[in-house]
């Protein structure tokens, strides 16, 4: 949060030391020089900051491309996190070697994170239950907790059909409900 938008490269804003990015410095300059903070003077910020890192790569572009363990990254802002949130394209749920490595980094703070499969609206019932089969047994492979991993559904479309179907998994309703189990 702040009183106008400021962006601040990563560079300057590893070297303020008032914010809590210093020590991402330690990954080198493959991430520092991409690494961007931004405030805005929005009220919700107030309470929170909300971090996006880049998408998940597949093949030799994540070792070559990044300059940086992305994994370990991830590690340090969910060291930091109350959530986590990993989204997946109702197109592509497969896992890469990237994503499953911080998969892998993230279970030692598996009650903050949160799947999602996004995009649900763009499929049929028939298309979903495909899908959501498919991600479970791909994130199933690799997450060895006790419990079996829940998947909410997030949609673009709020008039979507499948909200009706089963509304405990859709993102809006799911998260309130563990909002109000956390209060």
């Amino acid at each position: 949060h702040g009183r106008e938008e400021i962006v601040v490269n990563g560079t300057v804003a590893t070297a303020i030391p008032h914010l809590p990015f210093s020590s991402l410095g330690d990954f080198g300059p493959g991430l520092v020089n991409k690494l961007s903070v931004t405030t805005v003077d929005a009220p919700i910020l107030q309470h929170m900051n909300i971090i996006d890192t880049p998408g998940v790569l597949a093949g030799e572009k994540q070792g070559i491309m990044r300059g940086y363990s992305f994994a370990k990254v991830a590690r340090w802002f969910a060291q930091r996190s109350d959530i986590i949130l990993v989204f997946f394209d109702c197109s592509k749920t497969d896992v890469s070697d990237e994503l499953k490595g911080i998969i892998q980094q993230l279970q030692d703070f598996h009650i903050r994170v949160r799947c999602i499969l996004n995009k649900v609206d763009m499929l049929s019932s028939k298309e979903l239950v495909r899908v959501y089969g498919a991600l479970m047994r791909s994130i199933g492979r690799i997450i060895t907790n006790a419990e079996v991993t829940r998947v909410y559904w997030a949609s673009n479309n709020s008039d979507s059909t499948l909200e009706d179907a089963n509304d405990s998994h859709f993102i809006n309703s799911s998260l309130r409900e563990d909002q109000e189990a956390l209060d």
